[in-house]
């Protein structure tokens, strides 16, 4: 172990200075660093080790950028190290611009990474496009949607980049729908402030605030209308019940006449012809309602009369 921090003492470390080329530095920095690695600790005698070399390899920028990372936490993995180290050097603060569709700004990523000469453009986009993801602020539906995935980093690492990228766009197709109910919503909430002219009361108030509310009508007998405001038509002497009332309210309204068989009106008001000692049966009924109906007689097997009242010799 000692030899290899004895050879490290030459090696350079990363130059961040250079802005715009910070991300291509780092991919060959790395480069640099795994080829050491491999020359040095090819029986990777000291593996468990190789985060600690990097960290004393990287220099004061990039071990602050170490810390800003993983804060607290002390990951002796080096490949989730490298892999956080490459998202952030070839892609910075970048983040998906209002406006700015999903396939725009993967293309924007890809150029970056394949700028930056990374070995591996869409894996890196695809890391990148999962942090993404896991730091948006979803709610609503999308919410929902990503929360029936379970673990969301390890679920998206089980997609390739194209079923990343579709479910990226489901999410944000979910929190379109939800901004769109909310500016119904807000919509809604405006109109109720609005003062128009009430039908049910002749005033003009806000939703929800009408003086007729709970006022019974004089007219219908019906609530949350004035009388002079009630669309009910009134009928005088109603030739079905006699009475007078609003349309819709008739008193024989369901009734049975004893007289024809039909209903919705009173008996004493039945309009059906009655049919005096009929020819049939031989009594007084309405026209409709002549108990032969149906019958068949046992003298010359016809229906619709009576044996009595039977025609044929």
């Amino acid at each position: 172990m000692l030899d290899i921090f004895n050879k490290m003492q030459n090696f350079p470390p990363l130059d961040v200075t250079v802005q715009r080329n910070v991300g291509r530095n780092w991919c060959a920095w790395k480069q640099n660093f795994l080829s050491f690695l491999q020359k040095e600790d090819a029986k990777e005698i000291y593996k468990n080790q190789w985060t600690v070399i990097l960290l004393k390899l990287i220099g004061p920028d990039g071990k602050k950028v170490y810390k800003n990372l993983f804060q607290n936490a002390q990951t002796k993995d080096l490949r989730t190290v490298l892999l956080k180290l490459d998202v952030f050097f070839i892609f910075g603060v970048k983040e998906k611009q209002k406006g700015e569709s999903i396939d725009q700004y993967i293309d924007c990523l890809m150029l970056v990474a394949l700028a930056s000469k990374y070995n591996d453009p869409a894996n890196i986009v695809k890391e990148k496009i999962i942090k993404d993801i896991k730091n948006y602020n979803f709610t609503g539906k999308a919410m929902i949607f990503i929360q029936s995935k379970g673990e969301l980093v390890s679920y998206l690492q089980s997609l390739d980049l194209d079923k990343i990228i579709l479910f990226w766009k489901q999410c944000e197709k979910l929190m379109s729908q939800r901004n769109h109910e909310d500016t119904q919503t807000q919509l809604s909430s405006d109109l109720n402030l609005v003062e128009m002219e009430c039908v049910r009361c002749g005033t003009c108030h806000s939703r929800n605030r009408c003086p007729a509310y709970g006022v019974q009508c004089d007219n219908c007998k019906g609530y949350n209308h004035f009388t002079n405001k009630c669309k009910g038509k009134y009928v005088s002497n109603c030739t079905k019940c006699g009475m007078s009332h609003i349309q819709s309210r008739c008193h024989a309204f369901g009734q049975m006449c004893v007289k024809c068989g039909k209903v919705n009106h009173f008996s004493w008001l039945c309009k059906v012809p009655v049919v005096k000692n009929c020819l049939r049966c031989g009594k007084d009924h309405a026209i409709s309602m002549c108990p032969a109906q149906g019958r068949i007689c046992f003298r010359c097997n016809k229906p619709n009369h009576f044996k009595e009242k039977c025609l044929s010799k």
